[in-house]
Order: C-alpha cells, then structure tokens, then sequence
C-alpha cells in the first residue's frame, strides 16, 4: 500500500471510547450531559476549562457518549451545564432549611431527612439505596415531606 497525507492522518485518529463519565488522576473528569434528548453529549472538566460535544478528547484519546437505551434515557435528568457549588455541609444546611420550613418538621427529624436527601445524590457509591419510611397521624406533614424529597 502506498502511503500518503491522507493514510498517515487516517491512522493516527483513535476510534472514540464510549463512556458515560471517567475521572482522571490530575482531577480532570468527564461527564455525560443532556443536550439532544435522543443523544447525550459529553462534558470535558478540568480546571476552570470545560468543554462540550459530541466528541471530547484528553490526553490524546477521543471519548464519545456510551449508548444508552433510549427507554432509560428518558427517565434520566441529565445536567446541561456546570454551575458553581459551595461546600456538602452548606448544601446540607439549606436542605435541612427547606424542610424545617416547608414541612414543619422537628431539628431532628429534619436532619435525618435532609442527610437521606445527600445519600440519594450518592446512591451509585452505596451497596443499598437510601430510603426514608415516614409514618404518623400527621397526614399533611407527610405530603408536604413527600412533594419536596420526590420532585
């Protein structure tokens, strides 16, 4: 085979990987964000640095969405953007805000709800997915609880 611009150019681009998220070691991280309902994109993180598309390359490796059914894709609420973030104790505190206010709820049975609520943006890390059993005559005090922790 004779070679020529178009062969040396063609081998050295790398078929992407398919992924739905990598974290690297130097904290760069990619994530799979929504955009297209029927096809998610892929956000390259790193540093202040973030980068959306179809297709994202670090580190010389092309990285493309991972296909997901389209039956689960539509039950994902996939982020759109990066946005700024304050500290897990902050969040838990506005959180715990929320329900105190909202619901009605004592100190600590607002803190055991607020943590389940944590424990929910986790649940890929645990071997048992959090859950929360509200009982009581309280019946408006459980739906309120209910209409803030399931939407």
């Amino acid at each position: 085979m004779k070679s020529n611009e178009h062969t040396a150019t063609a081998a050295m681009v790398a078929c992407p990987i398919p992924t739905a998220g990598e974290i690297f070691a130097d904290g760069a991280m990619i994530e799979l964000v929504g955009g297209n309902p029927a096809r998610p994109q892929l956000m390259l993180l790193k540093g202040s640095t973030e980068i959306t598309g179809a297709v994202v390359e670090y580190g010389g490796q092309l990285y493309e969405p991972a296909e997901i059914e389209t039956s689960i894709l539509e039950q994902l609420t996939l982020p759109t953007r990066c946005c700024p973030h304050g500290t897990t104790r902050a969040f838990l505190t506005e959180i715990l805000k929320l329900i105190k206010n909202m619901v009605g709820l004592d100190e600590k049975s607002a803190s055991l709800a607020a943590r389940i609520v944590l424990g929910s943006a986790m649940v890929d890390a645990l071997s048992l997915a959090p859950a929360l059993v509200v009982s009581g005559p309280d019946t408006a005090r459980c739906a309120a609880c209910a209409g803030i922790l399931f939407r």
